[in-house]
C-alpha cells in the first residue's frame, strides 16, 4: 500500500508581466505547500452525497470518526464557528465596516430556521465568501443575492464540481448581463440620509450598497460617510442602477453614470436634468451638467449634418465625418459647429495596422472600429464627449455591412451591434468583452489580441488567426473551430472551449489549468510555456513541441510520446510522472512529489 508521507510539496506560483511584443511573460515561482497525511477509515464517502459529500472532499472531513449523518453536521458546525464569529479586519477601518455590515446579512440568511440550511451547506457557503478577506486588503464580500445563492446550492446538489466563490460571482455577472440589455424603464430611489433617517441609517447604507453599480465607490466603503453628509438619488432601470446623484445637504455634489468617468450618458440626459431641476450644485456638479448641455448640442448638430446620410445609410459618409476614413475627401455636409472639424481621437492617426493585406477598390475600409465617443478640436483644448451611434440614431450593423477591413483595433464593448457582417480583418486588437455581438460574420483574421469574455458569440466561424492573445474567460465558445494560429497566449482557464478544432500553433504559452479540453487534437506547436496542472487533458494529440517548461502536475497525461522537443524543464509529480516522459526531449525534469513505499 502506498501512502503520502508528511513531506514538502511546492506548488508553482504564476507572476505576468508584459514584454516588448505586448505578449504575457509567465514566471514560475515555487511555494512551500501544506500536506495532510492520509489515513482512511471505515465509512465509506458513497455513503454521503449532495452537499455532505462535497464537504466531506472539500474539507477532508474525518469521515472514520462519524457514525451517523448527525456526526458531521457536528463536526461542520464546530468548523463553521470561527468563521462566523471571527473579525473580518481590512486595510483600513472602513472596509471592516463594511464587510461586517455584509457578512451579517449572510449569517442572519444562512440562521433564518425558515431556511433550513444544513451546517455543512452553511460552512461551504461562509467558507467560500470569506475566503479572500484577509487583514492587509481592501477585498469585500459578495453581497447576497438569496436567487442566485439558491441556483449555486442547487449545482453542488446536484454533483457540480464548481468553485462556489466563482459561481455565484459569475452568476451574479450573468444576471447583470442580461438586464443591461433590458430597455424597460426605470425609477428614481432615494436613500435618506443619517440627518433624514436616523433610526434606519445602518439599513441605508446596505440599501446604498446594493443598489450601487459595481463601478461606484458607494459599492464599497464609500456608502457610509457619503450618507453621513447628504441623500443618494439612484435611477435604476430594470432593477440596475444607471444614474447616481450624491447630495451633501441639500448641495448635489456629483453626478455619476455606471461608468463612473464623469460623464452622463446622453441617453438619460432629459432624465437627469429633470431630477436636477433648479437644485442647488457644486462646481464638480456644474461642470458635468455644462458638459452635458454641451454634447447634447453637438450630438444635435452631428445629427443634423448627417440626417441625409443616417436616413440613407451612407456607411461612407457617416465614418468619413466622423474621421473613421481619412482619404483626403471632403465631407458632403458642413455646419459651423465645431464637430464639422471633427478628428477621431482614436481613429486614424492612433492605429497602424499590424496586417498588410490588399484590399479591392470596392471595399470599404476604416481606420479603427470603436464608439464616437472621445473627440478632440483641430484648436483649443480636447472636448470629451461619451457618444455612441445609438445616441445618434444610427443602426450598427447596418453601418458595419459594407466594413470588409479594419486597419486598427476594433473595440464592440460599448456597441449596438450584433452582427459584422462582411468584416473580413481586424488589423488590431479585436475586444467583444461584455459585446452585444453574437456573430463574427466573415472575419478570418485578427492583428491583435482577441477578447471574448462575457460575450455573446457562440462561433468563431471561419476566423483563422489571432496574432495576439486569446481570451475565453466566462465566454459562450466551447469550440476554436476553424482557428489555426494563436500568436500569443492561450489561456482557458473558466471558459466552455472543450474542443481545439483545426488549432494547429500557439506562438506563446498555453494554460489548461481547470479547462474542459480533453484532447490538443492537431496542436503541433506552443512557442512557450505550456501548463496542464490541473487539467483534463488526457491525449497530446499531435503536439511535436513546447519551447519553454511543461507543465503536469497533477495532470491527466501519462504519453508524452509525440513531443519532440521541450526546451525548458518538465515538472511533474512522481505519482502523475508521465510514463512514457523521454529524457532526451528536455533540458531537464523536476520531480515535485516523493511517494514512499510501505
Amino acid at each position: 500500500m502506498k501512502i503520502f508521507s508528511q513531506i514538502q510539496v511546492y506548488q508553482p506560483v504564476l507572476n505576468q508581466r508584459q514584454n516588448n511584443r505586448n505578449l504575457t511573460t509567465i514566471n514560475y515561482q515555487f511555494g512551500l505547500l501544506n500536506c495532510d497525511t492520509v489515513s482512511f477509515g471505515a465509512m465509506k464517502k458513497s455513503e454521503f452525497t449532495g452537499i455532505d459529500r462535497v464537504c466531506i472532499d472539500r474539507f477532508k472531513a474525518p469521515i472514520e470518526k462519524f457514525k451517523e449523518n448527525e456526526d458531521l453536521q457536528k463536526w461542520a458546525k464546530k468548523q463553521l464557528e470561527p468563521i462566523m464569529t471571527n473579525v473580518y479586519e481590512g486595510r483600513f477601518p472602513s472596509v471592516a465596516y463594511e464587510r461586517h455590515l455584509i457578512l451579517d446579512d449572510w449569517k442572519g440568511h444562512l440562521k433564518n430556521p425558515k431556511n433550513d440550511y444544513k451546517n455543512t451547506e452553511k460552512l461551504l457557503i461562509m467558507s467560500a465568501i470569506t475566503q479572500n478577506l484577509e487583514k492587509y486588503n481592501e477585498t469585500l464580500p459578495p453581497i447576497l443575492n438569496k436567487s442566485v445563492l439558491s441556483t449555486v446550492m442547487d449545482k453542488v446538489k446536484n454533483g457540480e464540481n464548481i468553485n462556489i466563490l466563482k459561481t455565484y460571482k459569475k452568476e451574479l455577472r450573468e444576471s447583470y448581463l442580461k438586464n443591461k440589455f433590458s430597455e424597460k424603464k426605470g425609477e428614481w430611489v432615494v436613500i435618506p440620509s443619517y440627518k433624514n433617517d436616523p433610526e434606519n441609517f445602518k439599513k441605508n447604507v446596505e440599501a446604498l450598497r446594493v443598489f450601487s453599480n459595481y463601478t461606484w465607490c458607494t459599492h464599497n466603503d464609500k456608502a457610509k460617510p457619503y450618507l453621513e453628509q447628504g441623500d443618494f438619488h439612484v435611477y435604476l432601470e430594470n432593477g440596475q442602477p444607471k444614474i447616481g446623484i450624491r447630495f451633501k445637504g441639500d448641495e448635489i455634489q456629483e453626478i455619476q453614470g455606471e461608468k463612473n468617468d464623469g460623464k452622463i450618458p446622453y441617453v438619460y440626459s432629459d432624465i437627469v436634468l429633470e431630477r436636477v431641476g433648479n437644485k442647488k450644485c457644486s462646481w464638480q456638479a456644474k461642470t458635468e451638467l455644462n458638459d452635458l448641455k454641451i454634447r447634447n448640442a453637438n450630438i444635435k448638430t452631428i445629427k443634423n449634418d448627417l440626417k441625409d446620410a443616417i436616413k440613407n445609410n451612407d456607411a461612407e459618409e457617416i465614418f468619413r465625418y466622423l474621421g473613421y476614413i481619412n482619404d483626403g475627401k471632403k465631407v458632403k455636409k458642413e455646419s459651423n459647429n465645431i464637430f464639422s472639424r471633427i478628428a477621431n481621437f482614436f481613429g486614424a492617426n492612433s492605429q497602424k495596422s499590424k496586417v498588410k493585406t490588399p484590399i479591392e477598390q470596392k471595399e470599404l475600409k476604416i481606420e479603427a472600429y470603436h464608439q464616437p465617443g472621445v473627440f478632440r478640436k483641430y484648436a483649443g483644448n480636447s472636448l470629451d464627449g461619451a457618444i455612441s451611434f445609438k445616441d445618434l440614431g444610427i443602426d450598427e450593423d447596418m453601418l458595419l455591412k459594407n466594413v470588409k477591413y479594419i486597419k486598427g483595433n476594433a473595440n464592440f464593448s460599448d456597441s449596438s451591434a450584433t452582427s459584422l457582417g462582411n468584416v473580413e480583418v481586424i488589423g488590431g486588437d479585436a475586444i467583444f468583452r461584455e459585446s452585444r455581438v453574437k456573430d463574427i460574420g466573415k472575419l478570418k483574421r485578427i492583428g491583435g489580441l482577441a477578447n471574448f469574455s462575457d460575450s455573446q458569440i457562440t462561433s468563431l466561424n471561419d476566423l483563422k488567426k489571432i496574432q495576439g492573445n486569446a481570451i475565453f474567460k466566462y465566454s459562450k465558445i466551447d469550440s476554436l473551430g476553424n482557428l489555426k494560429h494563436i500568436g500569443g497566449v492561450l489561456d482557458l482557464q473558466d471558459s466552455e472551449v472543450k474542443d481545439l478544432g483545426e488549432l494547429e500553433t500557439i506562438g506563446w504559452s498555453a494554460f489548461f489549468n481547470n479547462s474542459k479540453v480533453t484532447s490538443l487534437k492537431h496542436l503541433k506547436r506552443i512557442g512557450y510555456k505550456a501548463s496542464f496542472m490541473n487539467s483534463n487533458v488526457t491525449d497530446l494529440g499531435e503536439l511535436e513541441y513546447i519551447g519553454g517548461d511543461a507543465i503536469f502536475i497533477n495532470s491527466k497525461i501519462k504519453d508524452t510520446s509525440s513531443i519532440k522537443q521541450i526546451r525548458g524543464e518538465a515538472f511533474y509529480d512522481k505519482k502523475n510522472k508521465p510514463t512514457k516522459l523521454n529524457k532526451s526531449k528536455m533540458k531537464s525534469e523536476s520531480a515535485l512529489l516523493d511517494i514512499i513505499d510501505v
